[in-house]
This record gives C-alpha cells, structure tokens and sequence, in this order.
C-alpha cells in the first residue's frame, strides 16, 4: 500500500484537472448569441409565412374578398344580351279569301262607277326569323331591402376573415418561437451531459489512482465506471433530443434536411415581462386585442346582416326593365316582312312571392341562430382567455422566482462537488460521496438550463395570450 502523501501527487498527472480554466458558464457562452445564428424573433417571422394553417386562412380570405365584390357586383343593373334563329315549318294554305277592292282609285269613298274587282286575300309565311335582343333589368327594391345587408355582411366576413390570418400568423409565431428555445434546451442540454461525462471520467481517473495507492476499492472502481457508462447514455440522449428538436425547426421554417442551425440570441438575456401588471389589466388587454375575438365579432355580425337581408322577402319585388329588339321578321310588325327591324319596351314589374314567406323566415331564423351561437362562443373564448392571461402571468413569475432559486443551487452544488474531489482526493471523502456530489451537480445544471429556458418561454406565451405581436 503506497502512502497517502502520494496520491495528491498522482493526481496531478490525470485527466481529473483538465479545463480546470473552462467553467460551465463559459460553455455555455461559447454556443450562443452566435453572430449569423437563428434569432427567436427570425424564427416566428418565419415561420408565419411557411406556416400551411397561415395558407389556408388567407386562402380563405380571397374567398371573403371575392365575396364583398360580389356583393358589390348585385349592385348593377342585369344586362341580357340573345340571339335566336327559328324555321318555321309550312302551315300549308296562308289564303284569307277574297276582298273587293277599287283599284286606281284613291283612299276614301269611291265615286259612282268606279270599277270594282274581286282579288285574293293571303299573307306571306316567312319561315325562317332571326331575333336578336338586349334586355335590362334593375331590382329597385332589392336597393332598399336586400342589397345593403349583403355587401354589409360580406364586408364583415371579410373583416373575420382577416382577424383569422391574424391569429393563425399569431399562433404560428408563437409555436415556433417555443419551438426555438426548446431546441436551444435540448441543444445546450448536450454541454450539460458532457460536462457530467467529464466529470464522470475525471472520477474514475482519480478512483484508479486511488485504488493503486490503496484509498479506494476495486468496487468503487467498478461503481464509477458504471456511473460512466449511464452518462455516456445520457450524452447520447441528449444529443438525440437535440437533433429531434432541430428537425422540428426545419419542418417549421420549411428548410432541407440538411440545414444546421447556430443559437443566435443568448437565453440567459430576459426581456422586459408584463407580468409585473395586474391580471385584470392584462386581461381587459388582451379582450382588445387578441384576433381570435375580433374575428368572431365580425362572423356574429355578417351572420346578423344575413338575416336581415332573408327577410327581405317578407316585402314584394318591384323591378324595372328594358328591352330592345332587332327581328326579322320583327314580331310587332304586320303583315310580317323580310327585312329586319327594330322595337323596343320598357316598364315596372312588382311581384310577390307569397310561397317563399315560410322559406323566408326559417332562413332568417337559422342565420340568427348561428349569430348568436358564435357570440356565445366569443364569451366562452374571453374565459378562456382570461383564465390563459392568468396562468400565464403566474408562469413568468415563478419561472422568474425560480432563476434566483437555480442559480443558487447551482452555486451551491459546484461548491459542494469541488470541496467533495479535494476531500476525495485526499483520502477524506468516499467514491459514493463524491458520485452524489456529481449527479446533484449535473442536476442543479440542468435546473438552471431549464428554468432560464423556461423563463423565455413563459414570456412567449404571456406575449400571445394578451394579443401582443411576437414579430415585433
């Protein structure tokens, strides 16, 4: 058995000291706020316009776009352009009989002895015609009842339509800004596991030098190595977590399988938080702003506009319209003649469709129905919304308590694990002790990671729930 005296100094020769001058901290400050690297603001920016629910909603707004210039297009008068051509079968005999008529005489009476003669009577059958007509229609009273309601509810479609490319970009923004830092977790979690793994190693480097100087056991020996082995594990998961959430980006922001990314902003740096407000005035913020409500708002209201122009029905038709005709034969003519010739009409038509009153009613009926079903479906969302804007202020302030209590623990562990090796390496502290000391330092790591990641994220969800823009 060597004396005790010796193993400080075969220490001095193992790996059990190496980055003595790199601390975690440093680690850490090496793979962020990489210049050129992914910023989580860059990412929702993004990611609002590879997003494919973002595509959809806006797929649906040049829906309600169409459908306002549609409403306007009822607005004009119906202009009806035709053409026909006819043939007539022959209906055979066109004689009418016979007349008398006076010929060389004049119109009027005829002078005593003018000759009389008994002539023919027919009509001539013109068997193919051709008519060519323009027709204007104008809804006068849709103008009163009917056509204002339509445009109005197509407008406010389309006002619910945007308010729902907003949210859709909103949520979009703030999935991949949660995306961001998770990644940025998983990605600084991997330093955490190969710090652990150094550690792990530097222990078992001390544990054989101290087993030939006879202060540790071959058991412990063999313990540490199976500390090595679990950590190694750990590097190999934690990198696996690290490449899963950096694929969820890609698929996020649409790039190649083979993009890498740099962690462009550093966590550790907090933004200023809202939670410092009360909940009642993050609340009756967010009922201002967020667009989900807006957007159902807008829909309760298009559905109310619908109804009215349904009952629009209960009320008679009066339309103008216009017609001019080009025939040949033209119909107004007689006798009919080969040759074409023009004529026109013009009048009013007032009608009312008694059968359509019951049709009517249950239209207007259903649209209130579904008016109203969204409005109870707006106060629904504004509890949820209140109750989101209050988890989510009480998330960013634990989150913030919990960055003094990490911190502080961190402290206390790398105190603890460095004040256990010296003890260990003198001969003064066991191999089990020392183990302890490492896993509540890897853990105390990994808390500090988390709770600094979890702070940002507690901000991000704060931002969406009370309708702030992550893009700004």
């Amino acid at each position: 058995m060597k004396p005790n005296w010796i193993l400080p100094l075969a220490l001095l020769a193992t790996p059990s000291v190496a980055r003595a001058a790199s601390t975690f901290e440093q680690d850490v400050a090496s793979e962020v706020a990489v210049p050129g690297g992914l910023t989580a603001r860059a990412v929702a920016r993004r990611a609002s316009t590879t997003s494919h629910d973002v595509s959809a909603r806006r797929a649906e707004l040049e829906a309600a776009a169409a459908g306002v210039d549609r409403a306007v297009a009822a607005y004009l008068p119906r202009v009806t352009l035709s053409g026909r051509y006819t043939r007539l079968s022959d209906p055979g005999d066109s004689d009418a009989g016979n007349i008398v008529v006076a010929p060389g005489s004049p119109a009027g009476p005829l002078p005593p002895g003018a000759p009389l003669v008994n002539a023919p009577l027919g009509f001539p059958v013109l068997k193919n015609q051709w008519s060519f007509q323009a027709s204007l229609g104008v809804p006068l009273s849709d103008y009163f009842t009917r056509l204002g309601s339509i445009h109005q509810g197509a407008r406010q479609s389309h006002d619910a339509s945007e308010q729902a490319v907003l949210a859709s970009e909103r949520a979009a923004r703030a999935e991949a800004a949660i995306a961001y830092f998770s990644w940025v977790r998983a990605r600084l979690s991997v330093l955490v596991a190969t710090r652990a793994l150094e550690q792990t190693r530097a222990h078992l480097a001390d544990a054989k030098v101290a087993e030939e100087v006879g202060t540790a056991s071959h058991a412990d020996v063999l313990r540490v190595k199976s500390q090595v082995a679990k950590a190694e594990l750990l590097v190999a998961s934690a990198k696996n977590l690290s490449s899963v959430s950096e694929e969820q980006l890609r698929v996020l922001l649409g790039d190649p399988a083979d993009t890498r990314y740099r962690i462009g902003e550093d966590p550790r740096a907090l933004p200023p938080t809202l939670a410092s407000a009360s909940a009642r005035s993050l609340w009756t913020r967010a009922l201002a702003r967020r667009p989900e409500l807006a957007a159902l708002r807008s829909a309760a209201a298009a559905r109310q506009s619908a109804a009215r122009a349904e009952r629009a029905a209960y009320l008679p038709r009066l339309d103008g319209f216009a017609n001019y005709y080009y025939q040949n034969p033209n119909t107004r003519a007689f006798p009919q003649r080969d040759r074409f010739q023009s004529s026109w009409d013009a009048g009013l038509l007032a009608t009312w469709v008694v059968s359509d009153l019951p049709g009517a009613r249950a239209a207007a009926r259903s649209e209130e129905a579904r008016a109203l079903a969204l409005d109870r479906e707006r106060r629904a969302l504004e509890n949820r919304v209140r109750l989101e804007v209050t988890q989510a202020r009480q998330n960013v302030l634990e989150a913030d308590a919990a960055l003094t209590t990490t911190a502080e623990g961190l402290s206390a562990a790398e105190e603890a694990h460095r004040a256990r090796r010296i003890a260990f390496q003198n001969g003064k502290a066991t191999s089990t002790e020392l183990l302890d000391a490492e896993t509540d330092l890897t853990r105390a790591r990994f808390d500090a990671l988390g709770a600094r990641i979890d702070a940002r994220i507690a901000r991000v969800r704060l931002a969406f729930a009370v309708g702030d823009d992550l893009d700004r």
